[in-house]
């Protein structure tokens, strides 16, 4: 193993040897009371996954209403498998969510996936299962390119708009109490208030921040501030202990990355020509690869 991979797996030791304190004793686990997804597709015939219409270049709708995005076109590979799996044709459909909306939502079964720009947390893991990683980020800033912050530690009686539901939101809080948080729904509704001067800076994950900067008429006029605040591996989600499509889902994703797909989509989305470049380095596409398990 390369030595930059056992830097990463000792931080990821200390990290969670950090909490291992975590009292758990609270935890009582959820009853599983639904049909397995699988199963509901197959009597369905429809299988529904949940997105953001706004978090480009991983989940958006065009001028069409069409869907695309990385984490849609990924998304995409699922259902082919999901088609396999049960052996007939299977309507595919996406259906808007909120980051605060996206897990009710898959808990009442109105969708059947979450597939846009979820972060993987302990906390949420204990309503829903997650599927492995699939692109990783970190937390930073929007602002104007005029502004003064540089970093979240100048956010002292700044107005910071975040998305509600998010980790972004209370990464703020907790780094920064003294800014003046303000929730917004969605990314754009976020850059929106940025735009007309209601807050002064808006936090999201880097690589949306870059969407909007990428789709925005004057993107000179915008930069992301300051180094990462935060680790926010994406993953998708699933219903907890719904181990049929979670290893499904799983299992795609790793035939993906192993071959040559998930470069392929990447590329098409966040490579060079594509909507937001954002590079994807050697340190990441081999992270991705090590959760690649053996086929037998």
């Amino acid at each position: 193993m390369v030595r930059w991979a056992w830097l990463l797996l000792g931080a990821l030791a200390v990290g969670l040897s950090a909490c291992a304190g975590v009292d758990s004793a609270a935890y009582k686990p959820r009853a599983v009371t639904h049909e397995p997804t699988l199963e509901k597709i197959a009597r369905t015939g429809v299988f529904t996954v949940g997105t953001q219409p706004d978090a480009v270049p991983f989940s958006f709708r065009d001028n069409t209403g069409e869907w695309g995005g990385f984490s849609v076109d990924l998304a995409r590979l699922v259902h082919q498998e999901v088609e396999r799996e049960i052996g007939r044709l299977v309507e595919l459909k996406f259906a808007r969510v909120t980051p605060a909306t996206r897990i009710p939502s898959l808990l009442s079964e109105e969708v059947d996936m979450i597939a846009d720009v979820m972060t993987h947390t302990r906390e949420r893991d204990r309503l829903v299962d997650f599927s492995i990683i699939m692109f990783v980020t970190g937390q930073q800033l929007l602002v104007r390119d005029e502004s003064p912050i540089k970093s979240h530690a100048d956010l002292v009686g700044k107005r910071v708009g975040a998305d509600r539901g998010t980790t972004n939101a209370s990464n703020i809080q907790e780094r920064e109490p003294r800014a003046h948080l303000v929730l917004f729904d969605s990314a754009s509704g976020g850059f929106q208030a940025l735009q007309a001067g209601r807050i002064d800076a808006y936090t999201n994950d880097g690589v949306v921040l870059a969407g909007l900067i990428a789709t925005a008429g004057n993107p000179d006029a915008w930069r992301i501030a300051g180094p990462f605040i935060s680790y926010e591996p994406y993953a998708f989600a699933v219903r907890e202990n719904d181990s049929g499509l979670r290893d499904l889902v799983n299992h795609t994703l790793m035939q993906s990355i192993q071959g040559s797909k998930y470069v392929s989509l990447y590329n098409k989305w966040l490579g060079p020509f594509g909507l937001v470049p954002y590079p994807l380095s050697k340190e990441s596409q081999a992270f991705l690869l090590l959760q690649v398990v053996p086929r037998f």
